[in-house]
């Protein structure tokens, strides 16, 4: 958890008392009815979401080449009173005043983002693989990246020095920042959101990766605000993740994870699912909600290089 965050969290919560002086009991206290909640009335919301992962087996026993889309709109639709409930308390709560515009885009952010978290859950309890089995492999950092050929270069060392995975985040998601992606998307972000490990499970195919970050920033401060502290009351950290499978020599699963073609400021994660050329490098971060892909969709943005063992050593 970043301590900016909690901080931030905390004086909202102070400045919604509205009186002179509040307890650290006190702002518990709010925070856990907000807790309550929350996780209230996006129960079935969450509940439905996992029983359309299941039928539409969003997590495989082998590799597929189709792609999937999540069905939104779909959900957002049947459980908007309940979204709405959620939206009004997180408004409230971090002070934001978001017009209708933005609790619209806020909906779809929860959507979307409870869809990626349950289903790399489900894929793991599907496969019969725990948290607490797996490798924890520490980033191994390999340098600044900012041309073309500099990037062209990293790449051929991915394929020269295989089994090694190079792992390509924007500088910005690091250091934080303001600016235009590719698309022409605006972001101001605080950044801290470094990918500092990568679990890992597997001594043969398929092999399945989770890289962790920090933290992850929407490209809008004031949206930023309010989906933390979703999130935080969700999970009880601010962290995020992504998740993929390696499942023989020629394909790679994005496991609702896949950025497509979207750039980083697109400001709702694409969270595809989808099956493509397997490559020693990944872009783990071509969208800020950690969407990620082996094409780059950002190619005017400075990025860090990381690497990790290819396959669990």
């Amino acid at each position: 958890m970043k301590r900016l965050k909690l901080i931030t969290v905390l004086l909202a919560l102070l400045v919604a008392a509205m009186v002179p002086m509040v307890s650290a009991d006190d702002n518990d206290q709010a925070r856990l009815a907000d807790e309550a909640k929350v996780r209230e009335l996006i129960k079935p919301v969450d509940a439905d979401i996992q029983k359309i992962i299941d039928e539409k087996k969003l997590y495989f026993d082998k590799a597929e080449t189709r792609s999937f889309s999540i069905p939104v709109n779909e959900v957002i639709g049947k459980y908007d009173k309940n979204l709405n409930g959620i939206v009004d308390i997180l408004d409230i709560r971090m002070n934001t005043h978001l017009d209708e515009a933005s609790r619209t885009l806020l909906k779809e952010i929860i959507v979307t983002g409870d869809f990626k978290r349950i289903s790399n859950d489900m894929e793991l309890e599907k496969r019969g693989l725990k948290i607490e089995d797996a490798k924890v492999i520490t980033p191994k950092f390999l340098g600044i990246v900012n041309t073309t050929d500099e990037l062209t270069q990293f790449r051929t060392n991915s394929l020269l020095s295989a089994p090694t995975l190079t792992l390509i985040q924007l500088s910005v998601d690091i250091a934080g920042g303001y600016g235009t992606d590719d698309a022409g998307n605006d972001f101001d972000i605080d950044g801290g959101n470094n990918l500092y490990k990568v679990l890992t499970w597997g001594n043969s195919y398929p092999y399945t990766y989770r890289p962790y970050y920090y933290d992850e920033d929407h490209p809008d401060p004031g949206l930023d605000a309010t989906y933390d502290y979703y999130r935080y009351l969700q999970t009880g950290t601010y962290e995020d993740s992504a998740q993929f499978t390696v499942w023989d020599a020629n394909n790679l699963q994005y496991s609702l994870s896949w950025s497509g073609t979207h750039t980083f400021g697109y400001p709702i994660g694409n969270h595809g699912s989808i099956t493509r050329n397997n490559y020693p490098w990944i872009y783990v971060s071509n969208i800020w909600n950690h969407d990620i892909g082996t094409e780059d969709t950002n190619p005017s943005l400075s990025r860090v290089g990381l690497s990790v063992p290819y396959y669990p050593q």
